[in-house]
C-alpha cells in the first residue's frame, strides 16, 4: 500500500489558515453594538451595585446580631465575677433526683 505524500507533510503546511475579523472601524455596528445599553446590561449594572452594597451592610448586621446572641457567654468568659464557684462537693445524680422529685412533691406540681 502506498502512504499518499500529504499525510507525511507537517501539519502546519496541510491546516487551512484562520481567517482574521477585520478591525472594528470607530461608527462600524459592530463597535456601536457593544456600547449600547440593553435591558440584561441595565440590570446586571443594578444588581452588581446593589449586591456589593448590601454585602457590607449585612456583613454589618450579621457580626452585631452575632454578639447580641451571645452577649451573656462573651461577658461570662470576660468577667470572672459572673462565674460561679463551687461550694462544698459534688453531688451524685441519684441524689440531685432525690431532693428534686422531694421538692417537686412539697409544692404540688
Amino acid at each position: 500500500m502506498a502512504i499518499p505524500s500529504d499525510l507525511n507533510a507537517p501539519r502546519s503546511a496541510t491546516a487551512t489558515p484562520r481567517r482574521r475579523s477585520a478591525p472594528a472601524v470607530q461608527g462600524s455596528p459592530a463597535k456601536a453594538k457593544n456600547k449600547r445599553l440593553t435591558a440584561r446590561k441595565v440590570s446586571w449594572l443594578i444588581h452588581s451595585f446593589v449586591g456589593l452594597k448590601l454585602t457590607v451592610v449585612m456583613t454589618i448586621v450579621f457580626l452585631t446580631g452575632t454578639l447580641a446572641v451571645f452577649y451573656e457567654e462573651i461577658d461570662w468568659l470576660i468577667y470572672d465575677e459572673i462565674r460561679v464557684t463551687p461550694i462544698g462537693e459534688k453531688l451524685n445524680p441519684g441524689e440531685v433526683y432525690d431532693r428534686a422529685t422531694a421538692e417537686i412533691a412539697e409544692r404540688g406540681l
